[in-house]
């Protein structure tokens, strides 16, 4: 594999310990460096006082990839001190690398630009799946931002589940879009080592399918030449959702990695990731690689 540079991140969340867990499995497998980066939560009286002023500027005081939780209301149980998060989050980090040659930077919640800048250099960055709404901590960082804002690869791990093989039976999601050639490029070190690779294709409409097929094919046989062994599909999207047909076909194959791209569109000064790319994030119930 070639992620010898993984970057994970420990925010304030109760189920950091499986993103963890995959990233020190990661790090031990290619005996790689592994980065553990820890987030301060804000003051509590902080976090109520912003989930207040929600869509009045509370995104941009938090920075990129940052979002609050606007179902916060007074009373919320307080969260420990930022010197306490922080120590919490090394005193974990620490104790789960032991014998791996490890890094750790703790920040503020405000400074998320430090993950972006050296996300923008890792070869993989790995953190969690953002909880539903009402069941964050009140500060939580989201991956979709992350992806967008690094442009490199994110191992999301879903906030549900355990996960202890990631790249042994991978389906990919292919439109031929720049995005879907990237995601596959950065999830090559798991395709040369799974055993089981699906390409799926899903086109919107019967006049497409032959535009899609013979992407399909090339995308088959630039793997092939690799060594990878692949199988070929594409289905019709009819009345489903894409991030459905993609979730459903992960579940039928037993999948424990879904690639797939990140797409976008601007709207005003603002970077909003695409439906399918967030409804994957948003339902998602295996590891999903994506990158921008």
């Amino acid at each position: 594999m070639q992620f010898r540079d993984i970057i994970v991140v420990l925010d304030e969340r109760e189920d950091r310990q499986m993103q963890l867990e995959c990233a020190v499995r990661l790090a031990r497998r290619v005996e790689g460096r592994l980065t553990g980066i820890g987030f301060a939560p804000p003051p509590p009286q902080d976090t109520q006082t912003l989930s207040a002023e929600w869509g009045t500027g509370a995104i941009e005081q938090l920075g990129p990839a940052a979002e609050l939780d606007p179902d916060l209301q007074p009373g919320y149980p307080e969260t420990a001190t930022s010197g306490q998060a922080i120590t919490n989050a090394e005193n974990l980090f620490r104790a789960a690398t032991e014998g791996i040659v490890t890094d750790w930077h703790s920040y503020e919640y405000q400074d998320t630009d430090r993950l972006i800048q050296m996300g923008q250099l890792a070869d993989l960055v790995v953190l969690g799946q953002a909880p539903p709404r009402g069941e964050s901590i009140g500060w939580v960082l989201h991956p979709d931002e992350v992806v967008l804002a690094t442009g490199g690869a994110c191992l999301v791990i879903p906030y549900a589940g355990s996960f202890e093989e990631i790249g042994k039976r991978v389906l990919v999601a292919w439109d031929g879009s720049i995005e879907a050639a990237r995601a596959l490029r950065s999830a090559r070190p798991f395709l040369s080592e799974s055993s089981s690779v699906t390409i799926i294709g899903v086109y919107h409409h019967e006049t497409a399918h032959d535009e899609m097929r013979t992407s399909l094919e090339q995308v088959e046989l630039r793997l092939r030449t690799q060594g990878i062994k692949v199988e070929v599909e594409s289905t019709i999207q009819g009345e489903l959702k894409v991030s459905d047909i993609l979730l459903n076909r992960a579940a039928d194959l037993s999948a424990d990695l879904l690639v797939a791209g990140s797409f976008h569109h601007s709207r005003l000064r603002e970077m909003v990731v695409g439906g399918v790319s967030r409804e994957l994030l948003t339902h998602m119930t295996l590891p999903v690689l994506m990158s921008h």
